[in-house]
């Protein structure tokens, strides 16, 4: 139980005037952004950009808006992302709007929301630790609580941690989640401090029920409103007579209310067995979650040392075998540190509670993608965003609460401090956004930090093909294929790039054995049947791009391969239902193929 809390001021008490107004803080914080990253403008698509916008026809029209709120496969063409996350396709469809596939209106958009997290951490941060706190915090003086505050925002703001959602388009929803939650936060903790009813939580709680529908991982946010309330109570009571109270429910009752209602859509629109696409074959939530316990360190010595930043790290070290102690041992280390970081916590709630808070707010933010829920990635580099936002301020807080013991100005002390971080941190972002220019650099750069990472030697391959630089991405095939004997996509390369340096009995071989490995993947079907059309075979081509498309869940690019192989075969009644098919996807994509069917039923 909680020890008593210094009493709160006086009513009349005036609230100390901040040193940094919030139109300054905005100011500094989309200047540090624009300086970091104004070489990413330019940058490609890349990894699921291109089946989630690239090759998605539900993003190039706003007449699909109403069925990305009941269709959670116009997502993505890649049925196993298939999510609920309408807002974000919402996004994605005013964006080609706006630009169509010229990625610089892309970019800009992902740092206008990127800018919109920092200015709404630092609001937070202002209420937990600066002028506008909602409890005491005796070790820290209120005006230099607003500047850490904005100081560490900036750090977070230039961190090269960060590049991971702002060069990627395909990552936005968990900048709309933390554009969504922050200003939320701030909004519930004025309403603890203030003392206000249920009726303050009302536009909380929309933006609580906008950031779910832009990503699931939002739900913890009622868990981190609920600790704000219990901890930071401003009758100063112990948190356990907090929580047991009726007003603590009633406060919290809006979120439910939003809560509960997302998750009933989400159950009635997400196709069955969904969840199981997801995972690695073995991987249980136990054997995920002793994982799990060594990605929330990583991410933390990712923030800390920024220096081998990976964007699709397939290798991280995953427990498959409980009873493998080679295995076990890192994770038993790591479950040893968080053993240390508890009581920790335990005592910052009763002296710190900000402290425990943000502490908290790291573990529920993480706990939809990295506790007990398989999923293929145990890592990725935009996943700790929101998470780590937090940690910042804490350690933003804890900086200048030291510096205002060792020095007699803190502030000059601290912002020095912070700019002399802040220059490093940015020049490491303008590195890192040159990754991403374009697919060859981004996936370049992985394969040489993941060498025996399948994907990444795959993908590293595919971007040479494009180049048609064949004998190194037959090279990247062989090494995918390697390390992956089991997987079908090196195969359906390796069939590509042999194919096109001319040795068309092994390409063929490699095409047959991708549609063994995987017989219910339409590119096993496709790629072969354009190998097959392209030497002469055009039943057989035809056989196969009928298969693809049945086995595709939006299958447009499938059907203009069969319509047009349709139309040269002088299949015209076949070629008219495949176009008829496809037109109902992309009107504009099948106008070629209806004007040589019109052509050819005049002559």
């Amino acid at each position: 139980m909680n020890s008593p809390h210094p009493p709160p001021p006086p009513p009349g008490e005036p609230t100390p005037r901040g040193v940094v107004p919030a139109w300054l803080a905005a100011a500094i914080l989309a200047a540090g952004i624009a300086l970091a990253y104004s070489n990413s403008i330019h940058n490609a698509f890349v990894l699921d950009d291109l089946s989630g916008i690239v090759h998605n026809p539900y993003v190039r029209s706003l007449r699909f808006v109403p069925r990305y709120f009941v269709d959670p496969l116009t997502l993505t063409v890649n049925r196993n992302n298939a999510e609920y996350r309408p807002l974000l396709s919402l996004s994605f469809a005013l964006n080609y709007q706006l630009s169509g596939y010229a990625t610089w209106s892309w970019h800009v958009v992902n740092l206008v929301l990127h800018w919109i997290v920092c200015v709404g951490l630092f609001l937070v941060g202002r209420l937990l630790f600066g002028t506008g706190r909602v409890g005491p915090v005796a070790w820290l003086d209120p005006r230099l609580g607003d500047a850490a505050s904005l100081l560490a925002c900036l750090l977070f703001a230039v961190h090269p941690i960060t590049t991971g959602v702002a060069n990627y388009a395909w990552a936005r929803s968990s900048l709309l989640v933390a554009a969504f939650l922050l200003p939320a936060t701030a909004l519930a903790l004025r309403s603890i401090r203030d003392r206000r009813g249920p009726s303050s939580m009302v536009v909380p709680s929309a933006l609580y029920a906008l950031a779910l529908l832009s990503k699931p991982e939002a739900i913890g946010f009622i868990a981190v409103a609920a600790c704000a309330r219990a901890l930071l109570d401003p009758d100063r009571r112990p948190w356990l007579v907090t929580i047991r109270g009726r007003d603590f429910w009633v406060w919290l009752a809006p979120l439910a209310f939003a809560a509960a209602g997302y998750l009933a859509v989400r159950a009635a629109v997400m196709p069955p067995g969904q969840a199981a696409r997801w995972a690695n074959p073995g991987d249980t939530p136990l054997t995920y979650f002793l994982t799990q316990t060594r990605a929330w360190w990583y991410y933390i010595g990712q923030a800390l040392a920024p220096f081998r930043l990976i964007a699709d790290h397939t290798t991280f070290p995953r427990v498959t075998d409980l009873r493998d102690a080679s295995q076990l041992l890192p994770v038993a280390l790591a479950i040893a540190g968080w053993l240390v970081v508890a009581p920790l916590v335990l005592v910052a709630a009763r002296r710190a509670p900000a402290v425990a808070l943000l502490v908290i707010a790291y573990f529920v933010y993480l706990a939809p993608s990295s506790s007990v829920i398989p999923l293929a990635e145990m890592v990725n580099e935009h996943r700790p965003y929101l998470p780590l936002a937090g940690l910042f301020l804490l350690a933003g807080a804890g900086a200048m609460a030291l510096a205002a013991r060792l020095v007699r100005a803190p502030l000059a002390w601290a912002s020095a401090g912070a700019l002399v971080l802040a220059v490093p941190l940015g020049l490491l972002t303008r590195d890192r956004n040159t990754v991403w220019r374009d697919d060859l650099s981004f996936w370049a750069d992985i394969a040489a930090k993941e060498p025996a990472g399948a994907r990444a030697q795959m993908n590293h391959g595919i971007a040479l093909m494009a180049r048609a630089r064949f004998p190194e991405a037959r090279d990247a095939f062989e090494r995918a294929a390697r390390a992956a004997p089991a997987w079908h996509l090196p195969q359906i390369n390796l069939g590509i790039a042999t194919g096109r340096m001319g040795d068309a009995a092994r390409a063929r071989a490699h095409f047959d054995r991708a549609a063994a490995l995987a017989p219910g993947d339409p590119q096993s079907y496709s790629y072969r049947g354009e190998f097959r059309r392209d030497r002469g075979d055009l039943a057989g081509a035809i056989d196969d791009f009928r298969a693809a498309a049945d086995r595709a869940s939006v299958p447009l690019r499938e059907l203009v391969l069969l319509s047009s192989a349709l139309l040269d075969a002088g299949r015209l009644d076949e070629a008219e239902a495949a176009i008829r098919r496809g037109e109902s996807l992309d009107r504009a994509a099948f106008r070629p193929a209806r004007e040589r069917l019109d052509a050819a039923r005049r002559r």
